[in-house]
């Protein structure tokens, strides 16, 4: 199959200095996603282009939704809700309070509703933190180990798999996922980004079971069948790509994130836009792949 080159424009000028988390939510019709270092959350309706951002007490990594108006948010020191008409938080649980170089970084739900989230080490991504499991009952369950960088979680779509990447060693892994506890199995490697590219950052996966990667430093989204093997890449204007999701009515257009974050005055000199929000149509570059509805958490 050949490979299909894409490439994203400019949807919002929005110049987050670490853009991250990007969800589209079907009930509101809009996007949401983070700017992990303001710590802030931003919304945008792409029919009117209105925006909205609410600030929050702490940095926030990522989030998921819980119903109309309440978010599950994993801040830097841990879960907790947010009712975004109130702006009210209330937390949830404690992150590594031993580690005080560590925080909350990429989660999402798994198929069943629960959160797994992952976290980083900010000194320099030493191998201290950890990927845990959130479920609806409030009982954390602890799934990896000594993890420099915590990205790329996502599940295929029948539950069974679940990827995950450690940027600081540039692969990205599937493993075996036990959809009725909710535990890992086998681990296997999926994908291998060059040395002299981007490494991998967040993650979907789309309706028919490929993984779109966003990739750190590289100026692209890369999709991967699920064999592992490359399908097509999405390229971008700047350089730190961060995250990507499906949205719109149909599921069509990929929306993609990116930072400012590790850019020089020369680099951003070159790359005006960056931590800027993107979009690429799939349809019109000849991709038939569609997402899926953004599961919610299930407490």
């Amino acid at each position: 199959m050949t490979e299909k080159h894409l490439k994203a424009e400019l949807l919002l000028d929005c110049r987050n200095q670490l853009g991250e988390g990007i969800r589209w939510h079907a009930g509101h019709r809009k996007l949401f996603w983070v700017d992990i270092q303001k710590a802030e959350l931003w919304s945008l309706d792409p029919e009117d282009m209105s925006t909205r951002t609410w600030s929050l007490p702490e940095r926030i990594g990522s989030f998921a939704f819980r119903s109309e108006g309440d978010l599950l948010v994993a801040l830097e020191s841990g879960l907790h809700d947010f009712n975004l008409e109130k702006e009210e938080v209330t937390r949830r649980t404690i992150f590594e309070p031993d580690l005080p170089t560590t925080r909350m970084n990429d989660g999402v739900c798994d198929r069943q509703g629960r959160f797994v989230v992952g976290g980083l080490d900010e000194q320099s991504l030493r191998p201290l933190s950890s990927v845990v499991s959130y479920d609806a009952g409030g009982e954390v369950s602890p799934l990896i180990s000594k993890v420099g960088c915590t990205n790329s979680l996502a599940f295929s779509v029948d539950g069974g798999s679940m990827y995950f990447a450690d940027t600081s060693d540039r692969h990205i892994y599937r493993y075996a996922y036990d959809t009725a506890t909710g535990s890992l199995g086998e681990r296997a490697l999926f994908a291998s980004l060059p040395q002299k590219g981007g490494g991998p950052d967040g993650s979907t996966v789309d309706a028919q079971d490929h993984l779109w990667n966003a990739e750190w430093g590289g100026y692209q989204v890369t999709c991967y069948n699920p064999d592992g093997g490359v399908v097509a890449r999405v390229a971008l204007p700047v350089s730190n790509i961060t995250c990507c999701t499906f949205g719109g009515p149909d599921f069509t257009r990929l929306y993609i994130t990116s930072a400012r974050d590790g850019l020089n005055a020369e680099d951003l000199a070159a790359q005006p836009h960056a931590g800027s929000l993107f979009a690429c149509d799939l349809a019109a570059g000849g991709m038939k792949n569609t997402g899926l509805p953004d599961v919610l958490f299930a407490g």
